[in-house]
């Protein structure tokens, strides 16, 4: 199971990462009150990075719970 989830992982990264390299060109970005220009593969690296450090925080988060449920 393991090696399973590893091999899904990889192939998921190579593809975001192909995803990201092929949009090099600039976008009109909004974010609350905050205008500008911003290269596409910039925009997509970030947000790629915000969702790996919520994905991690939700698993350790559950990591967590799950201790002290084991503990009590």
């Amino acid at each position: 199971m393991q090696k399973f989830k590893i091999t899904v992982i990889l192939i998921v990264s190579i593809l975001l990462l192909l995803l990201i390299i092929q949009n090099t060109n600039k976008v009109q970005t909004n974010f609350l009150w905050f205008k500008g220009e911003i290269s596409l593969i910039i925009l997509l690296l970030l947000t790629t990075i915000g969702g790996f450090i919520v994905g991690l925080l939700t698993s350790w988060r559950n990591d967590r719970k799950k201790k002290t449920k084991k503990e009590d």
